[in-house]
């Protein structure tokens, strides 16, 4: 006979006949297939135990050679070896040397029931680490985290703590390569996304509006938008708003907008001020009110709302977005649109020009 389960696998796998258990492999693919897998489960605590054995050794796998897949101000993101749908979550602060050799595997409730929004599917250490699911894609922003790390992320996005112009400055030319990839993408990629964060927030889940969290699949066949990170509530952002300010990056255009030089003086060339910049963001901004105005997805709570430290951000704000896409003072003309929706395309073109001359 051949390698038995391993307890960790669920109890209700013993009921696939006796001989796929002896094939490890097969025995995966005749799990997929089997018409008793429960709907809506994850089979990730069955891929741990034929490809690892158990946790423990799986984090001990991603520790021997880590491929970080992202990293944030949170937390860094890593490949689990072996298991390519899956990803390794670990929070910034965790020391992984404190790491017990038997870590319990908490499986999570997946509300989405099918949806892959990179949503964790189990937990260890409280939380502190996760598996999540993967998703294809390359981040559309500038990485922040060791600015935030540097800086503070409240000190950061409230001003209080200008960045330097040096600092942001050599970010400009990947700032421009974003703009002109997400500006690329076709509208029914857009549509997705606006039908993406309207489920999103119909199961109680979170848009965090930094770019960061927007991953943007341009391969021939499959092209989209992917969210991720929607651990925790950061302001109501799941919107027309949230949309925008991810996809324009405004978090990077307000930081180098108030970036000061070795005098304490601003920058006279800004990306917020670009012409070229402009007309690119100005594209991505008409195809994400698009999007919003067909979907049903909401305009906003507010123009600039609270976000989790407790203040305003101008960054995440709808009158910033539009000011730096070449619609600013056209909030009113939204307000107006949205408020009496009717999802047809002469509608549509009917706010564009009134956008264009606001």
């Amino acid at each position: 006979m051949g390698q038995s389960v391993r307890p960790l696998v669920p109890a209700w796998l013993y009921q696939v006949a006796p001989e796929v258990q002896c094939n490890p492999e097969f025995q995966l693919c005749a799990f997929l297939e089997a018409e008793n897998f429960p709907e809506g489960s994850d089979h990730v605590e069955l891929e741990i135990a034929l490809k690892h054995g158990d946790p423990s050794r799986m984090v001990a796998a991603v520790l021997k050679r880590p491929a970080v897949v992202g990293r944030g101000s949170r937390a860094t993101v890593y490949r689990i070896p072996k298991m390519p749908d899956y990803i390794l979550h670990v929070q910034n602060d965790l020391n992984w040397t404190t790491l017990p050799n038997d870590l319990p595997l908490l499986m999570l409730p997946d509300p989405l029931r099918g949806m892959n929004i990179g949503q964790a599917v189990a937990s260890m250490q409280d939380g502190a680490v996760k598996i999540v699911r993967y998703l294809p894609g390359k981040t559309s922003g500038i990485p922040f985290a060791q600015f935030f790390e540097r800086y503070g992320i409240d000190n950061l996005l409230g001003h209080n703590q200008p960045m330097r112009v040096e600092e942001t400055a050599p970010y400009r030319r990947m700032y421009t390569r974003h703009l002109k990839r997400i500006a690329r993408m076709s509208q029914q990629a857009y549509d997705e996304l606006a039908r993406r964060i309207l489920r999103i927030g119909e199961v109680g889940l979170h848009l965090d509006p930094c770019s960061l969290n927007v991953l943007v699949d341009d391969m021939p066949g499959r092209e989209r938008f992917n969210t991720i990170d929607h651990m925790e509530p950061i302001g109501p952002y799941e919107n027309l708003l949230g949309m925008a300010c991810a996809l324009l990056d405004t978090m990077y255009v307000d930081l180098d907008e108030h970036a000061v030089n070795h005098e304490g003086r601003p920058s006279r060339r800004t990306v917020a001020a670009d012409p070229a910049l402009i007309r690119l963001r100005h594209e991505i901004l008409r195809k994400v009110i698009r999007a919003a105005y067909k979907t049903g997805l909401p305009l906003a709570v507010e123009t600039c709302p609270l976000n989790r430290f407790g203040f305003r951000q101008r960054a995440f704000n709808m009158e910033y977005a539009l000011e730096i896409s070449g619609m600013a003072g056209a909030w009113p003309v939204l307000q107006r649109a949205f408020g009496e929706r009717e999802a047809t395309a002469e509608a549509s073109e009917e706010i564009f020009r009134k956008l264009t001359a606001a």
